[in-house]
């Protein structure tokens, strides 16, 4: 379930912070615990993703392609993914847009829109997502259309011999009629998918991810891709054909239609909590969503969320507010020196602090906690004066017991002076807000600049050897000391 150096100890033997009682929330990078839900996204004026490989040259033979699309403004024609230029004798398979209700299939077998056959499926609602499956059966002499599982409309192509023409494979376009919408879990398979394998993959509506696929539904599949990712090159996860996509245009990201897991660049839907509490850190909206990384942090370049310190953050609701016995770790290092929020509660008033699930850094790159007391009203900051040094990961410790009036600070191992509550009330209360990673609760502003790969907090006031286990566990994964 974790990372491959550190394992579930029940399972390898290894030290978990689980072990340890009060684990309400563990959140960390490693690949299995983060998940997208997102697609590519298209202008409708010149966006589009495309390959050149051979593998899509199809002559003579059976072969299925399709995914899932949504249109956000019509387009009469536009491309949804295929290899059909307008030109010369280029035009060999496309699914478009004929109109704001259908999707068609149009094969043209001489290559020059000679002979054409099509076919519509009609009545639909554009503005959601559809599944749709185009194909081609050479031996039953056919060509068929299925959208969201319903049976094939099938049409004889009798009109000659079908054309291999080396016009490129593209996904949001066709002979320069771009789609406007989004296109999630494209796919090519080099055989004529039966109703049945259609339906699978369709999966009742729910959608299926390539790691969800059977072997079965591996068979004679040539490319599949996930289209998670925020920017750049589109990869395909069949990884014998690697036919990754070229990003034409600066095709965007936003939401799809299945959480699956992340890929290299992809933004990041939920990080899941491996410890007991019932939330997970989430992010539905596609402009507010960090990146995930599969390596790079620290000197172990092991895998990191980016926040761009603009608008990304992910939020964990109310469940861990306002926490009165708490300890929280953190492993996270700072892009550039600006007054931000790795993490915290505030509301969008400003009017309320966190009892001490806040992290803040100040331009000069000192490390700060900041706490309110009693009803939210009374109480002051409390600041550690830690420097942090810029793209230098820290593990961090901040740990408070309630009805004490001094914080404990820990950076990298070494213990900081604990800071007095200069109030009057010394006990957590007040109402509660969200905290947040990456900002500062609901508050717009102090976003967060930086990498971060894994946070910890312990319903309880950890020990010191509880604390020193948990530090070189972090220590022992990211070398930050």
């Amino acid at each position: 379930m974790f990372g491959t150096s550190f394992g579930n100890s029940a399972s390898s033997g290894l030290f978990s912070p689980a072990s340890i009682a009060g684990l309400k929330l563990w959140l960390n990078s490693d690949a299995a615990n983060v998940n997208t839900e997102a697609a590519a996204d298209f202008n409708g004026s010149n966006q589009y993703l495309s390959s050149t490989s051979t593998d899509f040259n199809k002559g003579n033979e059976s072969f299925s392609f399709g995914c899932w699309v949504k249109v956000d403004s019509f387009v009469s024609n536009a491309g949804v993914l295929g290899k059909y230029l307008g030109t010369g004798n280029q035009r060999s398979y496309m699914i478009t847009t004929p109109t704001s209700t259908s999707l068609r299939i149009l094969i043209a077998p001489y290559g020059t829109g000679t002979g054409l056959t099509l076919i519509d499926f009609t009545g639909l609602t554009l503005s959601n997502y559809n599944f749709v499956v185009a194909s081609y059966d050479h031996i039953a002499g056919k060509i068929k259309i299925s959208v969201n599982g319903a049976t094939y409309i099938e049409s004889a192509h009798t009109t000659g011999a079908f054309a291999a023409t080396t016009a490129p494979f593209e996904i949001g376009n066709q002979s320069d009629i771009y789609l406007d919408g989004k296109i999630d879990l494209a796919f090519f398979y080099d055989k004529a998918l039966s109703l049945s394998e259609a339906q699978d993959i369709y999966n009742s509506g729910n959608a299926t991810s390539y790691a969800d696929l059977t072997d079965a539904q591996k068979i004679s599949l040539v490319s599949w891709w996930s289209l998670s990712e925020n920017s750049g090159v589109r990869y395909d996860q069949v990884i014998a054909s690697a036919n990754n996509l070229t990003d034409n245009n600066s095709v965007g990201w936003a939401a799809g239609v299945l959480s699956e897991p992340v890929v290299d660049g992809a933004p990041v839907s939920k990080v899941t909590n491996l410890g007991d509490g019932a939330t997970s850190a989430t992010q539905g909206t596609a402009l507010n969503q960090p990146v995930w990384h599969s390596s790079g942090f620290g000197t172990n370049s092991t895998p990191y969320l980016d926040f761009d310190g603009a608008n990304s953050f992910l939020t964990l609701g109310t469940e861990y507010s306002k926490l009165s016995n708490h300890t929280v770790f953190y492993i996270l290092s700072i892009d550039v020196s600006q007054t931000q929020s790795p993490y915290g509660e505030f509301n969008s008033g400003g009017q309320t602090y966190s009892g001490g699930i806040t992290l803040q850094t100040w331009l000069s790159g000192t490390l700060k906690h900041r706490h309110l007391w009693g009803d939210g009203v009374n109480g002051s900051n409390t600041t550690s004066n830690a420097s942090m040094v810029i793209n230098t990961p820290y593990i961090g410790v901040e740990k408070y017991v309630n009805g004490d009036d001094f914080i404990s600070d820990r950076l990298n191992g070494v213990a900081l002076t604990a800071t007095k509550v200069s109030s009057a009330a010394t006990s957590i209360a007040g109402d509660k807000f969200n905290l947040s990673i990456g900002r500062l609760g609901d508050f717009a502003g102090s976003y967060f600049n930086g990498k971060f790969s894994e946070m910890l907090i312990y319903d309880a006031v950890l020990t010191p050897s509880e604390i020193e286990s948990v530090e070189t566990y972090l220590n022992a994964k990211y070398a930050a000391y």
